[in-house]
């Protein structure tokens, strides 16, 4: 149960209620913007804002506030101590939007993971290039496609 940072490079607890990230240099989105504590804030705050009915919400309910002092440094404070919190934002848990992402955005996602989005069949398939700006190193598939059976003309 030693977490090792993917985006985070490193973090630290100031106090009980206070996460200080430091995310890593150099990351990219798949469209080549960079990943900045901006990004963080935003997709934060939206999964947050009971609003936008986001199933992860739950995840931060203790979430008091936000601060980003520089590009590369996300500062969270909580109400209370949550000793589950870090295990909530891993990447499994809450995958990073780019703060700008416009309303078609779950048509088109932009991610900074090893693949990137090429295009989506509804209940048909979903298809994903290999990301060679990957910062954990370019996977060795080129292109990935996943799709029902069903899609194929085979029974489901």
């Amino acid at each position: 149960m030693n977490f090792r940072g993917d985006l985070a490079e490193s973090w630290h607890t100031p106090n009980p209620v206070t996460y200080v990230f430091h995310l890593r240099r150099g990351v990219r989105f798949h469209d080549g913007r960079p990943l900045t504590s901006a990004d963080v804030k935003s997709t934060l705050d939206f999964i947050a804002n009971p609003a936008n009915k986001s199933p992860k919400r739950g995840a931060l309910r203790l979430l008091s506030s936000i601060e980003t002092p520089d590009a590369a440094t996300v500062v969270v404070h909580l109400t209370e101590p949550y000793a589950s919190f870090t295990v909530n934002l891993i990447a499994t848990a809450i995958g990073l939007v780019p703060a700008n992402a416009g309303a078609d955005f779950s048509r088109h996602p932009i991610g900074s993971g090893p693949f990137g989005f090429v295009r989506q069949s509804q209940d048909e398939e979903v298809v994903v290039e290999r990301n060679p700006e990957y910062f954990g190193g370019a996977p060795s598939l080129s292109r990935v496609r996943s799709g029902t059976m069903a899609a194929r003309g085979r029974p489901a």
